[in-house]
């Protein structure tokens, strides 16, 4: 029997805590080893990328660094919700 792959949906609220504490090891481990796939919508990426301009965020998020995780995003995940 073939084991089922986790699917993980991460917030904005999530995701802007996981990256401002840099601790990226677990889910690093748990999506480029493939135990879960990563599920996201279009409009929790707007929402992100609408979060990460905001002033207070800017030293955090830099727009190249900000690319980057899109596209990792995007190549991780299979489906959108």
């Amino acid at each position: 029997m073939a084991k089922k792959t986790a699917k993980v949906i991460l917030d904005t609220n999530l995701w802007i805590s996981f990256l401002i504490s840099k601790n990226y090891t677990q889910l690093d481990n748990i999506l480029f080893v493939q135990k879960a796939t990563l599920i996201f919508s279009q409009e929790l990426l707007e929402e992100f990328l609408d979060v990460v301009k905001r002033p207070k965020f800017r030293r955090f998020f830099p727009i190249e660094n900000t690319e980057e995780l899109l596209e990792i995003i995007q190549d991780y995940s299979a489906s959108r919700c």
